[in-house]
């Protein structure tokens, strides 16, 4: 089997239905991680609540299958924040201007406005033990059309674009740095570096909630990574929701 520069091991199909259904199997027949599967071609890909996405050969779609300890196991929410900050570094390192760049919560990455990965968070239960399937799709070379997002791709931005392996080594090593730090220090110091590239901070913007549709500032975020929103005197923290602005 293949490995990371970081020593994680690493899957690589020609195809699949979902690198998240194949983390499921992966579990099923007994494995534990940390192992990253990649697909070049995804047939039935997902996103949050189960949203389709579309995933062309050139692009990255990939899961990492871990059992979380530490800091993680007690707040499994900041792999994607953390997943999110190495998606920022690994968009620089495939030369996109680091000012094209934003953050969109809970764990969308923007380039130039345009939506450019997505991060599904699942935890599955195994026997007693939990794991974390962290999935990423990146547009690296096409776009897909999305009905309520803009979207971009990095080819678009550079001319070319990296290979999704390399794109994935270059990714997980920040997202191993990350992990570090949140393990030595916290979620605090993850949390100050995804606002420094937060879209929307400090604007007004839409939270769209199952069953209600909110509008207010976008103040930060709590200690947990609920996002905090303020309409009028009322604070509000929330946990899921899609944002607009």
């Amino acid at each position: 089997m293949k490995a990371l520069s970081s020593g994680v091991p690493l899957q690589v199909h020609d195809s699949l239905d979902s690198t998240s259904l194949e983390a499921l199997r992966y579990l099923d027949g007994g494995g534990c991680g940390p192992l990253w599967i990649l697909a070049r071609l995804q047939t039935a890909g997902y996103g949050r609540r189960g949203r389709a996405w579309q995933q062309e050969t050139g692009n990255l779609a990939a899961t990492l299958v871990l059992k979380p300890a530490g800091t993680l196991a007690e707040q499994p929410a900041a792999a994607g924040f953390a997943l999110s900050l190495a998606l920022g570094a690994a968009l620089e390192q495939a030369r996109v201007k680091p000012r094209d760049i934003q953050l969109k919560w809970p764990n969308d990455v923007l380039l130039a406005g345009g939506k450019v990965s997505g991060i599904l968070l699942e935890r599955h239960m195994v026997q007693g033990d939990a794991f974390l399937a962290i999935g990423v799709g990146v547009n690296l070379v096409h776009k897909p059309d999305l009905p309520d997002y803009p979207t971009a791709a990095v080819k678009d931005a550079t001319s070319e674009a990296p290979d999704p392996e390399a794109f994935l080594d270059t990714l997980d090593k920040a997202f191993q740095h990350w992990l570090g730090l949140l393990e030595r220090q916290g979620f605090a110091p993850l949390r100050d570096a995804w606002l420094e590239r937060a879209g929307g901070l400090g604007r007004q913007i839409t939270v769209r909630l199952p069953n209600e549709t909110l509008h207010g500032v976008f103040e930060g975020l709590d200690e947990t990574g609920a996002l905090i929103l303020r309409q009028g005197e009322v604070i509000s923290r929330i946990n899921t929701g899609d944002v607009f602005f």
